[in-house]
Formats: structure tokens, C-alpha cells, sequence
């Protein structure tokens, strides 16, 4: 029992620190303002952070799987949740590319960046839809 609640507390710490993707294209957009040397510390704390945040969703994927394993979820709402997990992880992954051609000086990188960063954001939306009303599937 106390496996399974620290299961579900890293499981839930980790949904709250993938909040990030949320904020994502807000800093993205607030960088747009700043001076250069300004900006690119920002986005390279951006890029760090999104680093972090692909290794939490590693860490949120097991977790996640473990605990699906346990409860009695359609075949439909398992599908969608793997797949916007990969959703995020990809626009994440995507994101981290752009944003290293950005700091190395390929300006035209920044809205790829933007969108990528509002992909990973709409899809963890939809995920944590899903995973407080999982009845919807």
C-alpha cells in the first residue's frame, strides 16, 4: 500500500512539473521582448528545462503504466493517453532542436519553436482531461 501511494505522489508530483509545457509558449513569446544576450539565456534555460522535462515524462510513462495496470481503463482511453504522451514527447524533442538552431543564430527557428512548444502544451491539456475524466473514452 505505501509502494502504491508513493507510486501515485511521484506520479502526481510529476503531472505538476510537466506543467511547464503549459508555460511554454508564454516564455517563448516573453523572449521575443528582451535584449539579445537577454534572450538567449533565456532560451537556453528553456531548452535546459525542456531537457528536464523529457526526462520526466520517461519517469511519468512508467509510473503512469504501472498504475494503468492497476485500475480497469478502455482500450480507447489507454490509446489516447500513450498518445498524447507521445505527442508531448515529440514536440518536446522538436522543440529542443529548434530552439538549439535559435541560439546558434537561425532566428527563423523561433516559430517553429513557438509552435512546437503550443503542440506539447494542447496535448498535455487534453492529457490531464483524460486522466481526471476518464470516463470521457
Amino acid at each position: 500500500m505505501l509502494f502504491l501511494q508513493t507510486l501515485l505522489f511521484l506520479h502526481v508530483t510529476g503531472a505538476i512539473t510537466l506543467g511547464f509545457y503549459l508555460l511554454l509558449p508564454l516564455l517563448l513569446h516573453s523572449s521575443l521582448k528582451q535584449p539579445e544576450d537577454a534572450r538567449l539565456g533565456q532560451l537556453r534555460l528553456i531548452r535546459h528545462l525542456n531537457r528536464v522535462g523529457q526526462w520526466i515524462l520517461l519517469a511519468q510513462l512508467a509510473t503512469g503504466g504501472y498504475l494503468i495496470s492497476l485500475g480497469t481503463y478502455s482500450a480507447a482511453w489507454i490509446t489516447a493517453v500513450i498518445t498524447l504522451f507521445t505527442v508531448v514527447g515529440a514536440a518536446g524533442g522538436m522543440l529542443g532542436v529548434a530552439l538549439r538552431r535559435v541560439i546558434n543564430g537561425r532566428t527563423e527557428a523561433m516559430r517553429q519553436a513557438f509552435w512546437y512548444s503550443a503542440a506539447a502544451g494542447l496535448a498535455f491539456v487534453l492529457l490531464l482531461v483524460l486522466k481526471k475524466f476518464p470516463q470521457i473514452l
